[in-house]
């Protein structure tokens, strides 16, 4: 599998209102500065709130479902099955803010 080569999560929302943030702790140099932000994402509602809670929620599903392949791959005990179960679906109450 290849290895991901963007910025290393976990990301976090910050929800202005009219625009939403996706940012990270990890803090990286963008035009002399020093920066958290992913992503911008603009607008007021639902929608643009939940579009920004999918990108924050992308490393975790990202690792999810390399995780599940990983399993796949080798089978191995139920107890590694259910670890996986339960990456997945804490990557999916991230993006979607239910509780796991």
């Amino acid at each position: 599998m290849s290895e991901f080569k963007g910025t290393p999560g976990p990301w976090g929302v910050v929800d202005l209102g009219d625009a939403h943030f996706v940012e990270t702790n990890h803090r990286y140099a963008v035009s002399g500065g020093l920066c958290g932000r992913v992503a911008k994402v603009e607008g007021m509602g639902d929608e643009y709130l939940a579009n920004a809670r999918l990108i924050a929620a992308a490393p975790e599903l990202l690792a999810a479902c390399q995780a599940m392949i990983r399993r796949i791959d080798n089978v191995g005990d139920d107890q590694d099955l259910m670890a996986v179960r339960k990456q997945m679906k804490d990557a999916i109450a991230k993006a979607t803010e239910a509780k796991s």
